[in-house]
């Protein structure tokens, strides 16, 4: 079955458009003249069609692969050359990667989605990252902003490196390491350039996690970091963020566009990323080819070799536990998979087929990413109170982040709070409505009122809040309150109907605001709901 005939359709109306590759992989960096006769046809006196198409050969699967594995080349082709190669691939060898009930969403998505094409080195002693990245941007512009976590000041002298290139150009790029981004300001493009090829190479070193200035925000948390047993790979390759402003030091970091990722990576031990992993074909061990389909960020965890792994293959998503050194990672895994059952019953089924939760020491409880969840391995457990909350938090953030994507930077309310909300339905249908109430009564409302109850109101910019204490109140306590008050003033099914409306309307979408949340409410028919979410999501003081 293939994903759609919207993709094939695609495929081959690019390939046959714009696509000149030769049967090697290697590009054409010119299309044939049409209105030029080729060689041959000089010599035998015929003339070409100047009308007709060009003669260059369609796609196969070696063309779509190599295209697809290698940096230097798809970085010298034009942005439809690329992106022809990752459609051909998506109706074939990609299918797979897709839950069949989003492959027409994914078809219709795919055309215009950023692309990331890598080849990354981490070094045998895990103190050096070596990043080859194309990256096809959908459209013409004339800045990008890469999110870049290895630049953040307070992973200390980690050497950070960045050469960019656009169209084959170099450009120097601003390092902002305080605010722990690229600044990347593109000359202008031609008019009927239809979007642009960067290649990012970077090189950095990976911090011990004691040397990291813990100053409370995501890099100081531990998110990228060498500890005894892992090395934490998070936000680890530069990517364009639709959040530009500066990492602030609370809250996270995750304003990514869904992309399709396909990146190889040589490294020691065990690789486990948000993506689906595979060993390189032809290559001796110690790498790994990764593809993600519609993932707005591909962090991952680099393990030592023997660390025990659970698997429950779900009939919608197969989930993949690895615990802390030397405990059994079963029951949390079975608790996750657990939650993700209840939560694809309310929300429905995610683009993607697997979904890694791993033991990972933090600064936090937990942290999220597309297609992965990290869990403090301190706290490791299934135990019907706070670690199972967390859990169930991480889970429902690949619906609310993950999938809804919004502006950490600039609405982190958006998922932050309805991850709260997921927990709750998780602990309902798990443990009990009157479990649930207590989880709401400890972590949500209590969490509010115990820090004074902050009048910043829940739609402000991370930015904006008072202070990080007010910030979690707010977002974390007052926010998951404000769902379980909506679930009970209106019904579950209600509020469900609504998010469920969201998802189709805007899943796998950019930047997503409370205009969105309040429109899914009117495409949902719910007037008296849209009419609460407006009062509290368009707030005059935001």
């Amino acid at each position: 079955m293939r994903i759609a005939a919207g993709v094939a359709a695609i495929a081959v109306l690019v390939a046959a458009l714009a696509v000149a590759l030769r049967r090697t992989g290697e590009p054409v960096t010119s299309p044939p003249d049409r209105g030029s006769p080729s060689a041959a046809e000089s010599e035998s006196g015929g003339a070409s069609e100047p009308d007709g198409p060009p003669s260059s050969p369609e796609l196969d699967d070696e063309m779509a692969t190599n295209t697809m594995t290698d940096v230097e080349g798809a970085s010298g082709m034009r942005p439809e050359q690329v992106r022809a190669a990752a459609l051909y691939l998506l109706e074939g060898d990609w299918e797979d990667h897709v839950h069949p009930d989003w492959r027409t969403r994914v078809a219709e998505w795919a055309p215009t989605a950023p692309i990331v094409v890598g080849d990354v080195t981490i070094a045998e002693d895990r103190r050096t990252v070596t990043a080859d990245l194309a990256m096809v941007l959908a459209a013409p512009t004339d800045e990008v902003v890469l999110r870049a976590l290895a630049a953040a000041s307070v992973l200390g002298d980690t050497a950070f490196d960045i050469q960019v290139s656009v169209d084959g150009a170099a450009i120097e790029p601003e390092v902002d390491r305080d605010g722990a981004r690229v600044i990347v300001r593109l000359p202008t493009a031609a008019e009927e350039q239809d979007g642009r090829v960067l290649r990012v190479t970077t090189t950095y070193r990976i911090p011990l996690a004691d040397d990291v200035i813990d100053d409370g925000g995501p890099a100081g948390g531990g998110l990228l970091a060498r500890s005894a047993d892992v090395t934490t790979l998070g936000h680890w390759l530069p990517v364009p963020t639709f959040d530009p402003g500066p990492m602030v030091p609370r809250g996270d970091v995750g304003a990514f566009d869904a992309a399709l990722w396909s990146v190889r990576v040589r490294h020691p031990g065990v690789l486990v990323t948000g993506g689906t992993e595979t060993p390189c074909p032809q290559e001796p061990a110690g790498c790994t080819s990764v593809v993600g389909i519609g993932l707005r960020d591909l962090s991952g965890a680099l393990l030592d070799e023997g660390r025990a792994v659970a698997e429950v293959a779900g009939e919608h998503l197969a989930i993949r536990g690895f615990g802390p050194a030397g405990r059994e990672p079963e029951a949390v895994t079975d608790e996750a998979a657990a939650s993700a059952v209840v939560l694809t019953e309310a929300f429905g089924p995610l683009p993607w087929r697997e979904l890694d939760v791993v033991a990972v020491p933090l600064g936090h409880a937990g942290m999220e990413f597309p297609g992965m969840i990290w869990l403090q391995s301190s706290r490791w457990a299934s135990d019907g109170g706070f670690a199972s909350y967390v859990t169930a938090h991480e889970v429902g953030h690949q619906w609310f982040h993950a999938l809804v994507g919004n502006g950490s930077l600039s609405a982190p309310f958006l998922d932050e709070s309805v991850a709260q909300y997921t927990a709750y339905l998780v602990f309902a249908d798990l443990y009990g409505e009157e479990q649930a109430a207590s989880l709401a009564s400890e972590q949500f409302g209590g969490r509010f009122n115990r820090a004074g109850r902050p009048d910043d109101p829940v739609c402000l910019a991370l930015d904006a809040f008072a202070s990080a204490s007010s910030y979690g109140a707010v977002v974390y306590g007052l926010g998951g309150q404000l769902w379980v008050d909506l679930d009970q003033q209106f019904g579950r099914d209600r509020v469900l109907a609504m998010l469920r409306m969201l998802i189709e309307q805007v899943g796998l979408s950019s930047a997503v605001g409370p205009d969105e949340f309040v429109a899914a409410a009117s495409a949902s028919g719910d007037v008296d709901l849209e009419a609460e979410l407006a009062r509290l999501l368009l707030d005059d003081r935001c």
